[in-house]
């Protein structure tokens, strides 16, 4: 097979408005991953230019708190994707999210940088869920697990230019720089197609038509594809009014649980803690390397691995890159955990110091650990989130699993100094290590593979299929017939 037919884009006349599309759509992850990037740089700068007093309980909520306020964003994400749409959902949030961030640059006290780090919370998680959505709604099945990894890339653009960003400007004129960019993804999603399977859901089917073609290119015969889209919005219609029974039908209970957990796993791997703590990481392993660097390095490897997943997460697969994700993630996190084992039981005036022999492997297991986490549980949470969950229950299911991932987030962040303090660093990469082993356990048997299959298909699997071995999953999977159009 030749390099041009192995690219994702061989067929530019029908990817191209997706690509745009999906692009402006995951911008909000780049927004999310600026409001986390900017704690590292941010939170010393505030409290090196003595504007205002802060306790060490103010700086932990500071760093914190914008995951309490996606907490609930993304619980109330579902009623706006639901009456208005996922495109207008993403409209809306835009200009909120920037006055959140003008409010933090323009503060002149503690509560408005609080009030301020909430409501971009608030934002984030409002909007997370819409545009994953919203790119599972609007992607080809042969493009879908690409382009649903955009919004990974762009969360890890984020953190990086948060680093970056902080590394020149401080903490006031960085936020006013980054609320531009929210402005941006409005402007963007204002004149970008609505989600055809929304407009079906409205019983707009000639928008939604009209949509589709947009997304497919002019040329492209969208009717077979219309008219399975169709069928799936019917089904789900001709279903009624949700109840609470419903939740416990298997085609609905066993993706929510799976969908949860991924998203579960996903933070208790320790990443958030990582992500915002690194600084302090690094200079607890007593490494010279100086810690605006390592947050530099850790960020720009991020971007570079995930960009290189995306070429993967529609060869390998889902569950493929899950597996040994997290097998490396707990490898490195275990090694981690001995270093600082290691250095905290070894008196400092001993021959032999590990700070000094194994200086270099702290940064070498957390860079192999970044490595890992961005070739699998960085995207492929969210791209399992946006295909798995049945459409009649994607607005409500998606929020509420979102919603978790944020919450242990918070739990992660707020948790890990007063887990160094009482059970010591090599005790807390171990917890983070031993997750990732029973992650990969969870995986191996009941995580089916979605690969290239409609999302019709990957419905009508959970409605009749019992979630048993995973040989007996990927058979079926197998022997499903192939629908998707060659794109």
């Amino acid at each position: 097979m030749s390099f041009r037919e192995r690219f994702y884009f061989r067929n530019p006349h029908k990817v191209i408005p997706q690509l745009f599309a999906s692009v402006a759509a995951a911008t909000g992850f780049l927004n999310t991953g600026m409001m986390r990037g900017w704690s590292s740089p941010g939170v010393p700068s505030l409290v090196e230019s003595g504007q205002m007093e802060l306790s060490t309980n103010d700086i932990s909520w500071i760093s914190s708190l914008p995951l309490v306020g996606a907490f609930v964003g993304s619980f109330l994400a579902g009623y706006p994707m639901d009456k208005i749409g996922r495109r207008k959902t993403l409209v809306l949030v835009s200009p909120l999210f920037s006055a959140a961030w003008f409010l933090v640059g323009f503060a002149s006290n503690k509560w408005m940088v609080l009030i301020g780090r909430t409501l971009m919370g608030l934002m984030s998680g409002m909007g997370n869920p819409a545009s994953q959505i919203y790119i599972a709604e609007c992607a080809s099945p042969r493009v879908r697990g690409a382009l649903g990894s955009f919004t990974a890339v762009l969360l890890g653009v984020g953190i990086l230019l948060g680093y970056l960003f902080g590394g020149f400007l401080s903490w006031n004129d960085e936020a006013i720089l980054i609320g531009f960019f929210p402005i941006f993804q409005g402007f963007c999603m204002y004149f970008a197609p609505s989600s055809p399977v929304w407009l079906l859901t409205k019983n707009r089917p000639e928008e939604a038509k009209e949509a589709l073609q947009r997304f497919r290119g002019g040329e492209t015969n969208i009717e077979a594809e219309f008219e399975r889209i169709l069928e799936s919005a019917s089904k789900n219609k001709d279903a009624g009014k949700i109840t609470i029974s419903d939740f416990f039908e298997r085609s609905v209970f066993k993706p929510a649980v799976l969908s949860l957990m991924i998203m579960l796993l996903q933070q208790l791997s320790g990443f958030s803690a990582i992500i915002y703590y690194n600084a302090t990481i690094f200079e607890s392993t007593g490494s010279s390397l100086d810690r605006n660097v390592s947050s530099v390095i850790i960020g720009f490897l991020l971007v570079v691995c995930t960009v290189l997943s995306i070429t993967l997460v529609d060869r390998a697969g889902r569950r493929l890159l899950l597996l040994t994700s997290s097998l490396a993630m707990s490898l490195s996190l275990a090694s981690m955990g001995v270093y600082f084992y290691v250095k905290e039981n070894t008196a400092t005036d001993e021959s032999w110091n590990i700070t000094h022999t194994l200086s270099w492997l702290p940064l070498a297991c957390l860079m192999v650990y970044i490595i890992a986490f961005a070739s699998g549980f960085n995207s492929v949470p969210f791209l399992i989130l946006g295909e798995i969950l049945p459409l009649r229950f994607r607005n409500v299911l998606g929020g509420i699993s979102s919603g978790c991932n944020l919450l242990t987030g918070f739990a992660v962040v707020k948790m890990y100094p007063l887990l160094v303090k009482s059970i010591g660093s090599h005790g807390v990469f171990w917890i983070y290590a031993a997750s990732c082993i029973f992650g990969s356990i969870f995986i191996y048997f009941f995580l089916p593979e979605t690969k290239g299959k409609t999302i019709q298909e990957i419905e009508d699997f959970f409605c009749k299929l019992p979630m048993v071995e995973v040989e007996e999953n990927q058979d079926m999977l197998r022997n499903t017939k192939n629908k998707q159009e060659n794109v």
